[in-house]
């Protein structure tokens, strides 16, 4: 079964990554304390979720080892992969989180910034994750459960 191996928050623009071991989540403000997921549902991009074996994939072409952090997703998953027909999808953790899947996360020239050749290597196959908005809220624990419906 596929579960939460991550949980991490920004709280300023262009801030490091916070590693957490829970976190809520709300339709409101998507992850509690994140600077990107506030916007209501009417935003397409609160919550971004890294699958660890896409994120490995992309390590691996590069040679290096990097913490799946380092993609600046909030939540990663181990057990699932993301592609172009998961658009729609729900992503449910736990037992009562649900986010839908808006579109693959685009990597930005901040992942060059991080390991030279980084973007490239996420712009293949949706390495880079996904984007979701909040449907229904709760809290998100290291190790929760998941599954894509």
């Amino acid at each position: 079964m596929a579960q939460i191996v991550g949980i991490a928050l920004k709280e300023a623009k262009r801030a490091l990554m916070r590693e957490v071991p829970s976190i809520e989540i709300t339709v409101d403000k998507g992850l509690n304390g994140d600077f990107r997921g506030k916007g209501s549902i009417t935003r397409s991009r609160q919550v971004s979720v890294l699958s660890l074996q896409q994120w490995e994939y992309a390590c691996k072409e590069l040679g290096v080892l990097l913490p799946w952090h380092t993609r600046r997703a909030n939540l990663c998953v181990d057990g699932l992969t993301f592609g172009p027909e998961d658009v729609g999808k729900i992503i449910c953790i736990g037992t009562t989180v649900e986010l839908e899947i808006t579109g693959e996360t685009e990597p930005c020239k901040r992942m060059d910034e991080a390991y030279s050749g980084l973007k490239d290597a996420l712009s293949i196959e949706w390495r880079a994750g996904v984007t979701c908005r909040v449907r229904k809220g709760g809290t998100v624990y290291l190790n929760s459960s998941v599954q894509l419906i």
